[in-house]
């Protein structure tokens, strides 16, 4: 990956909730709990961002911001481990979207079918496709679905490790299948060319639709509420306790009284701390 960095200028910006609420105190030496140390190749920046393109671009660079979080899992395996684009992306997939950018390729295809055709990885090669799921032909209104129950539409690809695991063992935790229960679930193939009703009544192929949601990783789990309203979203590598709060978090509508997803979960895991119960947030 190295080769692709002097094509991108790094700023990192800090995300700070915990400090800011005032519920976490300094460590010794004046530190953030949780705090990670940045590559000293990161730019030291006074955040004025226009400045920053345009020094960038003055030297044949692109701008990547990078949004981390003292006492985030994934911000820690992140800079650990590969160097985010919505989410944590293992690190052949990271590589391949600096790829991407540095290489200026958005004018010429979507990032969707760039990742397709350059980063295939051994897969299943199927479809998780369960009984309980909705069936083809696939109608996503409320009103056809005679249920009041939210709607989670999970959209993933055949050759997809991520999705084998996240079917094989996330989705099949005891836990996350008992909430899962208050769902309508459908499958969709990202790359369908069969036509589906989408929540708001379009009849377009599933692959048009996808792209129409400007989904870029798989699997995405994309949740509407009753009306059929997107509510919520995930479109990134989650483990169990972040994807169990995500299925909760619009289950439990949870999104009404609390907009922020991370907030949330730090409050869920403090909860479930108090109940004696430990929260291992990257298993």
């Amino acid at each position: 990956m190295s080769w692709l960095l002097p094509a991108i200028g790094l700023l990192s910006i800090s995300i700070a909730c915990h400090a800011a609420e005032g519920d976490s105190k300094l460590g010794a030496g004046l530190v953030n709990p949780g705090y990670h140390e940045k590559p000293d190749w990161f730019k030291q920046s006074f955040l004025d961002l226009q400045e920053d393109v345009e020094a960038a671009a003055g030297e044949g660079k692109r701008l990547l911001l990078y949004f981390h979080q003292d006492g985030c899992p994934y911000c820690a395996k992140l800079l650990r481990v590969v160097l985010r684009i919505n989410g944590y992306y293992p690190p052949h997939l990271f590589e391949t979207a600096l790829d991407y950018v540095a290489s200026h390729l958005e004018q010429k295809q979507s990032f969707k079918h760039y990742l397709a055709d350059v980063a295939p990885v051994p897969s299943s090669g199927t479809l998780h496709q369960e009984e309980s799921y909705l069936k083809y032909p696939l109608d996503l209104r409320s009103k056809t679905r005679d249920t009041d129950k939210p709607l989670l539409v999970l959209i993933e690809q055949k050759q997809c490790v991520a999705c084998d695991e996240l079917h094989d063992s996330i989705l099949s935790d005891k836990a996350v299948r008992k909430s899962l229960k208050g769902f309508d679930i459908a499958l969709v193939d990202a790359w369908s060319k069969k036509k589906l009703t989408t929540p708001d009544g379009q009849q377009v192929p599933a692959t048009e639709w996808v792209d129409a949601l400007n989904l870029y990783y798989f699997p995405a789990m994309v949740f509407f509420n009753g009306q059929g309203d997107e509510v919520f979203r995930t479109e990134a590598f989650l483990k169990t306790f972040h994807t169990h709060a995500a299925i909760d978090y619009v289950l439990q509508e949870k999104y009404r009284t609390q907009p922020s997803f991370q907030r949330y979960v730090r409050e869920r895991a403090e909860h479930l701390e108090t109940q004696g119960i430990k929260v291992e947030l990257m298993k």
